[in-house]
């Protein structure tokens, strides 16, 4: 409840783009058909393979928000694979105390994806205020809660 008031603020808050979700926002567990899957990009389809492996899953199950969007005026596009929306039948392959995986991939004007973040967080948002993007990660630390706000400078997020 209290890491949901948090981000329930920032929605009502952030102003400008912020990343979309690439199925609809229902929490029920739907499996990805190969047709899906194909229209993802490679980068984030070989990430929910490399997850499907380390779950001990047959099939790749998720909830809505798995995968989200974000494209920047500077024809930026980012594509967020939040794990913590993925079934997995060992509880801590991806997630631990800290958050579950998040992983963050980069293009430029239509280019090869690269992953530029990576790491454990209870969520993470990406938005583009004043035409730079950024992302605020959501996290907990020894039983605390976090935010931090990390701004993308052309090449990585700092």
């Amino acid at each position: 409840m209290l890491r949901a008031v948090p981000a329930l603020m920032l929605a009502l808050f952030v102003t400008g783009a912020h990343a979309r979700a690439s199925s609809p926002i229902p929490k029920v567990w739907s499996s990805i058909s190969p047709q899906h899957l194909q229209r993802i990009p490679v980068v984030a389809r070989v990430a929910l393979q490399q997850a499907q492996r380390l779950c001990g899953e047959d099939n790749i199950w998720v909830r809505g928000g798995f995968l989200r969007y974000l494209h920047s005026p500077a024809g930026e596009d980012f594509v967020v694979v939040h794990f913590d929306e993925f079934r997995c039948n060992d509880a801590h392959a991806l997630c631990s105390s800290e958050g579950c995986l998040h992983r963050v991939f980069f293009a430029k004007n239509g280019g090869q994806y690269r992953e530029v973040w990576r790491g454990n967080a209870h969520e993470i948002n990406m938005n583009v205020g004043a035409g730079q993007p950024s992302m605020d990660v959501y996290c907990g630390h020894n039983g605390t809660f976090c935010n931090h706000q990390l701004r993308w400078n052309g090449s990585q997020f700092r």
